[in-house]
């Protein structure tokens, strides 16, 4: 098992995982800020709205480019809007709990939450959701 991680940690696939998740990370982060800081939106308030349009770049970036997936847009569709509303829960409660409760730095909590979820997207998003491209 210790060397199938390595093969997907080493493997072409989880670079491109790693670049949309970066560049998706950069924006965001962006998008939080202006969110937050321009339009004046509570931290909780700008999560929610920034994580729809996160799921959209995501999404799109993902299959296409990182998994090459040719499968059914609706199948894979349902799929991803499991784990993200998952993970959407997650990020509202992280937020939450880490800005208004603990009184954390609004994009330190945004950023701990992104990693904290990297490697688990990768391996459901990898094995359930763009399920129908043969790696």
């Amino acid at each position: 098992m210790k060397e199938t991680i390595k093969k997907y940690i080493l493997s072409k696939q989880f670079f491109r995982y790693v670049v949309v998740g970066g560049t998706g990370t950069l924006l965001d982060v962006a998008v939080l800020y202006v969110f937050k800081e321009f339009f004046g939106m509570t931290p909780v308030l700008s999560v929610v709205l920034n994580q729809i349009l996160m799921g959209i770049y995501i999404y799109i970036f993902n299959k296409y480019w990182t998994f090459q997936s040719h499968g059914t847009i609706g199948g894979e569709m349902m799929r991803l809007y499991i784990v993200f509303g998952i993970n959407y829960g997650i990020a509202i409660l992280w937020m939450w709990l880490g800005h208004d409760i603990l009184g954390i730095q609004y994009i330190l909590v945004r950023l701990s939450n992104i990693a904290c979820s990297t490697l688990w997207n990768f391996a459901l998003y990898r094995l359930w959701v763009f399920k129908n491209k043969t790696t």
